[in-house]
C-alpha cells in the first residue's frame, strides 16, 4: 500500500522512531573490540617497540552500556581472549559510589576543548571539565600547594614507571600488585589533577592491556 504522507501512518512512525532511538543509543553505548598486535615478537611489554590496534568489531554490552562517562573515570574495561568483558577499578572505590567509564580520552592526555570537539552527542559535566583540569601528561604541571609531596612521590615511582614504559618487563601479577599498592598509597595524599597519579593510572591500563591480550583502544597513549 502506498502512502502519500507516511507521517500519518502510526506503524511507520513507531518503527521509524524505534530505529532512530536505537541508532542514537548505539552511537554512545557501543564499544570497539580490538586486539593489540605487538610489532615485537617478545612476550614482554615494550611500548617503544610499537603496537597496532586491530579492530574485531563492536558490541553493546548489557552492563557496560549502563556506565556513564567521566573524563576522570574510576573503572576501565578490556576484553579477554574469549571475548569476555573485564572491568577493573582504577583506584579504590567506596561502597555506593557511581561507576564511571571514559567514552574517549582521559583529561590528562587531552585538553578540554579537544575533548568537547570529539563528543558531539553530549556535554560532559565531570569535575575535570567543569574545573578545566590541565592535561598533566601533555605539559608539565604541579599544584604549588602540594609541590613537595608530588615531587617526592614522582621520584619514588620513577623507577617503576621507567620499567613499564621504557624497558622490557614480563607482565605478571606481582608487577600489577606493585602498581596497585602505589595507587592505594598515593590516592589519599595527592588530589587530582596530579601528574604522579595519572602516570600510575596509565601504567595500570598498560598492564591490563598486555596481561589479557585484548583491549579497547586507548588513544593518545603517552610513552616516556
Amino acid at each position: 500500500m502506498q502512502y502519500n504522507d507516511l507521517s500519518t501512518n502510526e506503524d511507520f512512525m513507531f518503527i521509524g522512531s524505534l530505529l532512530l532511538r536505537l541508532v542514537k543509543i548505539n552511537r554512545v553505548n557501543n564499544h570497539d573490540i580490538s586486539d593489540i598486535a605487538e610489532l615485537s615478537s617478545s612476550q614482554c611489554l615494550d611500548i617503544k617497540a610499537g603496537r597496532i590496534n586491530r579492530s574485531r568489531g563492536c558490541c553493546v554490552g548489557l552492563i557496560s552500556s549502563m556506565t556513564n562517562h567521566s573524563c576522570v573515570p574510576n573503572i576501565r574495561r578490556c576484553f579477554s581472549e574469549d571475548m569476555k568483558y573485564i572491568f577493573y577499578a582504577l583506584e579504590p572505590i567506596a561502597s555506593g559510589t557511581q561507576l564511571f567509564d571514559a567514552y574517549g580520552d582521559f583529561f590528562y592526555v587531552s585538553p578540554l576543548m579537544h575533548r568537547r570537539e570529539k563528543r558531539k552527542n553530549f556535554v560532559c559535566q565531570c569535575i575535570a571539565c567543569e574545573e578545566d583540569w590541565p592535561p598533566v601528561l601533555l605539559s608539565p604541571w604541579i599544584d604549588e600547594a602540594i609541590y613537595f609531596t608530588e615531587l617526592s612521590f614522582t621520584i619514588k615511582i620513577s623507577p617503576l614507571i621507567d620499567t613499564i614504559f621504557c624497558r622490557k618487563y614480563l607482565i605478571d601479577k606481582q608487577l600489577l600488585q606493585t602498581v596497585v599498592d602505589q595507587i592505594n598509597e598515593i590516592v589519599d595524599v595527592l588530589p587530582q589533577p596530579s601528574t604522579t597519579r595519572c602516570l600510575l593510572l596509565q601504567a595500570l591500563e598498560a598492564i591490563y592491556e598486555k596481561y589479557y591480550g585484548l583491549a579497547v583502544p586507548f588513544e593518545n597513549f603517552c610513552s616516556f
